[in-house]
């Protein structure tokens, strides 16, 4: 953000942030493609792949993490890790196996 003279002055928050991790959740839901971008999606994107504080905050008290300005490392994994996304719906308290391709 720049001040009154044009100085860079940093500064931090909701207001800033947003635009932010809206333009990182854009780019991944461009990449992902249409029918496979949904909320619930883009959601759980975002969700794990936040930068978490090693303070050991509650989520319920402080959100996820800071959200990526990009999701561009979400495509390259290391070696011996995938990310698989699986779309489904579980009733709350139901479990269930899923196979690993």
């Amino acid at each position: 953000m720049l001040d009154q003279t044009g100085s860079l002055v940093f500064t931090q928050g909701t207001s800033f942030a947003a635009p932010l991790a809206l333009r990182g959740i854009c780019e991944l839901a461009a990449c992902l493609g249409p029918g496979r971008a949904d909320a619930a999606t883009l959601r759980a994107f975002a969700t794990h792949f936040a930068a978490r504080r090693p303070r050991g905050h509650k989520v319920r008290d402080l959100g996820h993490g800071r959200l990526p300005e990009s999701y561009e490392a979400a495509w390259e994994c290391q070696e011996h890790e995938v990310t698989l996304v699986y779309r489904d719906a579980l009733a709350r308290g139901e479990a269930t196996a899923m196979r690993l391709p």
